[in-house]
Formats: structure tokens, sequence, C-alpha cells
């Protein structure tokens, strides 16, 4: 979930705005040689509208992000480039509007999972999702240069530093806020917190593709292989910060500590390992004992 404090985000109760995304639905479909039967359903949240629009082919899927998720639509369409066969492929996209329509995956992950919660079925979902990491990672700086935020080891001490600087959006001192004391705390660790960044950079693992939210809800488990969705909180950046809500949405379902290595093995990819470490490849060999962060 991203939010920008301070920019307005667009009122997509607007009549005015849904005739003219409809229109747009419309043509994109028209396109593809398909045409609306129904009425659409909503679903709205802070940082998106999504509407399920029933089609003469089946249900597609058109979503509108706000300002801090605007490059999904971007990010999507190179990703279809890149790595189509974990990704659906857009049926329409306006990267400006950060509109994009998209077939239907069929069932989710979780879905699956609640048939039958074996851990196996992330064993064989996390791969994929490695390898579309490993195809993006020679890509980082296009991405970015796309729109895709810059969430690099190399950066992040300065967004950091320029968060700790924002206090309105802080609401330093306020309810639901930082106390002044966290946030002096906070602005101490800069300094190691920057030095900590660059040990991780000098490590060599390439910047890459991070989704940031990815849980079972967003991987399509279809006969055709998983592939990974909504990507509105996704950034450019060290590669395995995406187990961090991978590997807690696992522990959540199935009550399990984050730190239980029986089960934290199985979602963390195999990365080539040297005196300099240049190229990182998918499981080869799921691990199932421990983790590779003990390595």
């Amino acid at each position: 979930m991203t939010t920008i404090p301070g920019e307005r985000a667009t009122d997509w109760s607007d009549e005015r705005w849904q005739m003219r995304a409809r229109s747009w639905v419309d043509a994109q479909l028209s396109r593809a040689g398909r045409r609306v039967t129904g009425l659409v359903e909503a679903r709205v949240r802070p940082w998106s509208l999504v509407w399920r629009v029933p089609t003469d082919d089946g249900p597609v899927w058109f979503k509108a992000n706000n300002p801090g998720t605007v490059h999904e639509a971007v990010l999507i369409t190179a990703l279809a480039e890149l790595t189509p066969d974990r990704v659906l492929t857009p049926i329409g996209v306006d990267p400006e509007q950060g509109w994009s329509l998209l077939p239907d995956g069929g069932e989710s992950l979780r879905d699956v999972l609640a048939r039958d919660s074996d851990l196996a079925h992330w064993e064989r979902a996390l791969p994929g999702y490695a390898a579309l990491q490993l195809a993006s990672a020679p890509h980082a700086d296009e991405l970015v240069a796309r729109g895709v935020p810059d969430q690099r080891p190399e950066v992040l001490a300065r967004l950091f530093a320029e968060l700790l600087d924002d206090r309105e959006a802080l609401l330093i001192g306020a309810e639901g806020g930082l106390s002044p004391q966290l946030h002096e705390r906070l602005r101490a660790e800069v300094p190691s917190y920057a030095q900590r960044c660059r040990r991780l950079a000098d490590i060599g693992i390439p910047a890459t593709v991070q989704h940031d939210d990815l849980h079972d809800g967003n991987v399509f488990a279809g006969r055709d292989g998983y592939r990974y969705f909504d990507w509105g909180d996704a950034s450019v950046a060290h590669p395995f910060g995406t187990l961090l809500v991978t590997l807690r949405s696992i522990a959540d379902a199935r009550k399990l500590a984050a730190d239980d290595a029986n089960w934290s093995g199985c979602a963390t990819p195999t990365w080539r390992r040297g005196p300099s470490v240049t190229t990182a490849e998918p499981w080869s060999r799921p691990p199932t004992s421990r983790s590779v962060w003990d390595r």
C-alpha cells in the first residue's frame, strides 16, 4: 500500500472521470475483439480502484492507481516484455493515467492453500518469482528511468533521512504519529544505517524489481504456472526485501515463528556465492532444513 502524503488523489466517484475510464476500457476491449456485457463491480481502496468488468470472453480487470502507485502500469508492461510467462500480459495500459486492463488470472495461491495448506505450494511458486527478479536485474536502471521507485541500498539512507525530515507526514508528537523521542532516536541512527546500507550494496547481489507485497493473495496459481500480480508497492531494490512480507504472511497464516528454520528456508531463492557475487539463480533445489540467511 503506497500513498503520497499531501498529494491529491483522483476522485474516482466523479461521474466525468468514470465516463472517461469506461470509454477507455471499451476502446481497449474493442481492439482485442471483445465487448462489455454487464455492469462493473468496483473495489475501492485508498491506493487504487479496481473494476471487475464482464465481457463476452470472460471477466477482465481495470485498475486505476493513485499518485503513489501510478508506476504500476509502466512496470507490468515492462515485466510482460521481460518475463511473459511470470505475469499477465495487459490488454491495455495508460502509463500517464496509471491505468491498466488485465485478463482474468484464475484462482490465487490463497485459494489453493485454503484447500491444501502444504508449504510445497510456496516451494513451487517462489522459484518463478526469483527467475523474474533475475531476468529484470539487468534492466534495473531502465526501470528506474521509466518511473519505478528507486529503493536500492545505495539510496536507502538518503530516503530514510528525507522521510525523517518530513515532520508533517510523520505526525511528530500528534496522535497516531511518532513521539519526539523516537524521532530523535531514529535520526541518531541515520549514520549507522547508511553504513549498513553500504555494506549491503558491497555484497554485490544485483538490485532488481522487488514486489514488496508478495503474499498468497497476489500470486495466481493456474495450469500454466504461477504468475505474480498487484505491483503497486514494487520498487527497484535488493531482491531479498520481498521476503519480509512473504515470510510474515506465511508465518501468520500458519501461526509459526518468523525464524522457524523448518519452513523459512523454503521461501528463499538460492543465490550463487563466490569471491564476487555478480549473478544469481533461482532454486536448483529448494532448501527445507535451514534458511540461506544462516550461511
